[in-house]
């Protein structure tokens, strides 16, 4: 019966400590990139994504993808900058606007 009571205790003791540990002490510090990615902050939040089309032509043998994505969206108040997810794995090369080439802008994950 003791060993049952010390073990309780034991146990109630870890399970408090453990209750008192902030999610943020055990993660790990993001990365800007991933920031960059995924953050949902005033540019992600402000575009209303209205259509998004993709022609993608896949080669399996060279587990390749090459394509085009179209997306129109609208601006839900007045801005210069939007930011959209993009994924390590997938280059690119370009984008455009009406039918303008656009340039990189300087906090952006790097363009092939």
């Amino acid at each position: 019966m003791k060993s049952i009571i010390i073990s309780s205790i034991f146990l109630f003791c870890a399970l408090a400590q453990a209750q008192t540990t902030t999610p943020t002490q055990n993660e790990p510090k993001s990365k800007r990139a991933d920031l960059l990615r995924g953050e949902y902050g005033q540019f992600r939040a402000n575009n209303d994504l209205l259509f998004y089309h993709l022609n993608v032509r896949v080669d399996p043998d060279r587990k390749f993808l090459k394509g085009c994505t179209t997306i129109r969206f609208r601006m839900l108040h007045d801005d210069n900058r939007i930011q959209l997810d993009l994924h390590d794995a997938l280059a690119v090369d370009r984008i455009l606007f009406d039918p303008a080439n656009l340039e990189e802008p300087p906090a952006s994950p790097k363009m092939a």
